[in-house]
């Protein structure tokens, strides 16, 4: 058996877009064994590969913490005039 891991926008249940990835079932996903060792490996790895895919961890207004897609970063970017690292 195996468990899939997929990233989800923090976004996702009040999007400002239809663009969001995960409202577009675009998100960052892996599968993994069905051990713990390998799912917390998968995990480790999409957290790496979010940056590189334009997926950014953020902190917004209401509190929400966790992955931005990259169409929401845009968005928020846009919106606040922030940059999200």
């Amino acid at each position: 058996m195996s468990v899939r891991l997929e990233l989800q926008c923090i976004n996702l249940n009040d999007p400002s877009t239809d663009e969001c990835f995960s409202l577009l079932e675009k998100g960052l996903g892996a599968v993994a064994d069905d051990s713990q060792a390998d799912v917390a490996r998968q995990y480790k790895l999409l957290q790496k590969q979010a940056p590189a895919q334009g997926w950014r961890w953020a902190k917004l207004a209401q509190g929400s913490r966790g992955w931005l897609c990259p169409n929401c970063v845009a968005l928020y970017e846009s919106q606040t005039g922030q940059t999200l690292n």
